[in-house]
């Protein structure tokens, strides 16, 4: 019988240890993905349709980044946020986006969701959903606000 004990024991302990690591993962942020959604948004007086998170911040692009590799490194990073999965997890959104979304290695442990082949990133001043302050800026060449038509920046994975 001590067999019989010992493998219950080994059993609850390896339970219990996945059970805190569990939940140090999601509150640390690295299981599950990230949200991108289309926002309406009033842009020089007309109505656009752009990407943002879940939350509602607007998400950018740069036409100096190719699907294998941001240009966006270093203090550009502080700035311009990669719209990151770190760990596990993959970016969700609806039915319609969800073909246009991959992901681009960016290190060993950090992953930055792509539309349609553009890496997304997240402008540092646009604090509040519908914040647009990013649009135009030209940190590492020219921020592009994301929307749905944006055009295949290369082939996505």
């Amino acid at each position: 019988m001590p067999d019989s004990r010992h493998r219950r024991r080994t059993l609850a302990a390896l339970a219990a240890a996945a059970a805190v690591f569990a939940a140090a993962a999601l509150a640390a942020g690295y299981i599950g993905g990230k949200t991108v959604v289309v926002t309406a948004r009033k842009l020089h007086g007309q109505t656009a349709h752009v990407l943002t998170t879940q939350d509602g911040i607007t998400l950018y692009y740069s036409t100096e980044d190719t699907p294998e590799k941001s240009t966006c490194t270093g203090a550009c990073t502080k700035t311009w946020k990669p719209f990151a999965l770190v760990g596990l997890g993959r970016p969700t959104a609806s039915e319609k986006l969800r073909p246009h979304l991959s992901i681009l290695q960016r290190s060993q442990q950090s992953f930055q969701v792509e539309y349609n082949g553009h890496p997304l990133y997240t402008y540092v001043k646009d604090r509040e959903p519908g914040d647009m302050r990013g649009a135009g800026k030209d940190p590492f060449r020219v921020a592009t606000l994301a929307t749905p038509s944006a055009s295949t920046g290369g082939a996505t994975r």
